[in-house]
């Protein structure tokens, strides 16, 4: 509990740690994740959405802590971010509602979010 509290950001770390294949494992990373606080940095956040960490639990976490991010701050990361959704199993994700809900909010955001995904 303490090491959640105090180091947040450490989280990707701990996550390479982790051997996917095996169930147990896998299902212990995701009780884990229900209780670590979504008050990860942007950068570590994007670290999650990386190929390497495929599974969907870890991906829709770092969604969870890109909630908060202001729109100024969106529009910085946002090609990363539609870079981010090329390692998505799936169209509909957290990452693509994420983005796509953030769009509809700030036109902005939409016409970026346009002109990345062509």
């Amino acid at each position: 509990n303490d090491f959640r509290s105090l180091a947040p950001w450490l989280l990707p770390r701990l996550l390479c740690c982790v051997e996917w294949g095996e169930r147990a494992e896998a299902a212990a990373v995701a009780r884990l994740l229900d209780d670590w606080p979504i008050s990860l940095p942007v950068e570590s956040a994007l670290e999650l959405l990386d190929y390497a960490y495929a599974d969907a639990t870890v991906r829709s976490f770092a969604v969870r802590c890109l909630q908060k991010i202001s729109d100024e701050d969106l529009l910085l990361y946002l090609l990363q971010l539609v870079q981010a959704l090329k390692h998505e199993p799936y169209l509909m994700c957290d990452l693509s509602v994420f983005l796509l809900q953030r769009a509809f909010k700030n036109m902005i955001i939409g016409h970026y979010l346009f002109w990345h995904l062509r």
